[in-house]
């Protein structure tokens, strides 16, 4: 009799081949070969099965799928990304149950995490610190939060604050909040570790910000000759395109888009990226459609400071060296705004800084060279914490121990 993950498995990839499947058991094959990368030894036991040509159609169509994405509309591109996320939740066990088949003889694994310590993913969660440094905790409930030169509201149009509170704050020698009435002012939105917000500026630019992350930006770019805003974290960016009010007609001038961090300048006209700017960690830019100028103040070496990166290009920037270019898969970059971990060729210790961010816990290495261990592959953020360390377990490269918001990586 066959095991029941091994007989599902055969039972969707035929179904999948022959192109009987069903709208959902396409989601779950595609999300497995475009969500999850087993060790290579698992690819090379499952190959006796059929992965081979399986595996060739499910790129095809994955391919497909992340032009599609690109090329369509932002309300079209967020539905297919949310399709691939949450493949995501559906595909985990039959992943799990399928790396167990082939790995008959191992224990499931090494980690113990009980009910009591497990822990919950990050959610929505931010601070808005206000020109007269007053901060406003906004809602969990709500995922987004929209500036304009009329007032400040959730993306669901309810107002963050009330018409009282707003008239105290905007009273006599403690304005702070924007209005037409009154001058731009410096407004911050700081994330906390385990969390993650999305904000919509007054010129109409949308900013997710991952985990650990701030913000500085105006209350208002009207008549700006510039738009800056200052990032410290991560951030996705959709820069919508404003013209000079200044000039009128064919010769209108774009008002160029800079974001600032740590050392180095980001700057657009309208475009989509993500910049990933932690302290002490390189920063990197990664284009996905449009054209950005990056450019790095601490460089002594001439133009090797300043590139222009096309989409599909991601730019590295580290202390006193020349920002280097390569080309990349711009989904793996903005996979945590999708709702997923997705790494390619990456240290443990990435993966692992990562991981603490959006939970919101410490890590410690008993053996420095678990740091450098590399991995490929890609889980939901939407799990708790024991699943997603359980994912790496899998590979037995390494196993975990988790105590007072503290995880600790042995060998396995």
């Amino acid at each position: 009799m066959l095991n029941p993950a091994k007989k599902e498995f055969l039972e969707l990839k035929d179904k999948y081949l022959d192109g009987t499947a069903s709208a959902d058991e396409i989601a779950i094959l595609e999300g497995y070969y475009e969500l999850f990368s087993p060790a290579p030894a698992v690819l090379d036991r499952l190959a006796g099965f059929g992965l081979d040509e399986l595996e060739q159609k499910l790129k095809r169509r994955i391919d497909e799928r992340i032009k599609a994405a690109e090329t369509s509309t932002p309300a079209r591109a967020a539905r297919l990304w949310y399709r691939i996320a949450a493949a995501a939740a559906v595909l985990f066990c039959l992943t799990a149950a399928l790396y167990f088949y082939v790995n008959r003889g191992a224990q499931y694994s090494a980690m113990q995490i009980t009910a009591k310590n497990d822990l919950a993913p990050g959610k929505n969660t931010a601070r808005l610190t206000l020109a007269n440094g007053e901060t406003l905790q906004l809602s969990a409930a709500k995922s987004g939060v929209v500036f304009d030169a009329a007032q400040i509201k959730y993306n669901d149009s309810t107002a963050v604050i009330s018409s009282e509170a707003r008239d105290l704050l905007n009273s006599t020698n403690k304005r702070s909040l924007p209005y037409d009435r009154d001058a731009a002012q410096l407004l911050t939105v700081s994330i906390p570790r385990g969390g993650t917000y999305q904000i919509t500026l007054q010129d109409g630019t949308k900013v997710w910000l991952n985990a650990d992350s701030k913000l500085e930006f105006l209350s208002d770019y009207k008549n700006k000759s510039q738009r800056i805003v200052k990032l410290a974290g991560e951030a996705y960016f959709e820069v919508a395109s404003v013209f000079s009010t200044t000039r009128n007609g064919p010769g209108s001038e774009r008002v160029p888009f800079i974001v600032e961090s740590n050392g180095q300048q980001v700057e657009v006209l309208g475009t989509h990226f993500n910049v990933s700017a932690y302290n002490g960690e390189a920063i990197k830019t990664t284009l996905l459609e449009g054209s950005v100028s990056v450019s790095h103040n601490l460089s002594s070496r001439g133009n090797e400071g300043s590139v222009t990166l096309k989409p599909n290009q991601q730019s590295l920037v580290t202390t006193n060296q020349p920002i280097t270019v390569t080309t990349v898969d711009p989904s793996q970059a903005i996979a945590w705004k999708a709702g997923l971990f997705m790494f390619e060729d990456e240290s443990l210790e990435q993966i692992m800084l990562k991981i603490a961010r959006w939970y919101n816990v410490s890590v410690r290495f008993s053996n420095t060279e678990l740091k450098h261990k590399v991995f490929n592959g890609s889980f939901s953020r939407f799990s708790n914490i024991s699943k997603a360390l359980q994912k790496i377990e899998l590979t037995k490269a390494a196993r975990f121990d988790l105590t007072d918001k503290l995880i600790t990586v042995y060998p396995y």
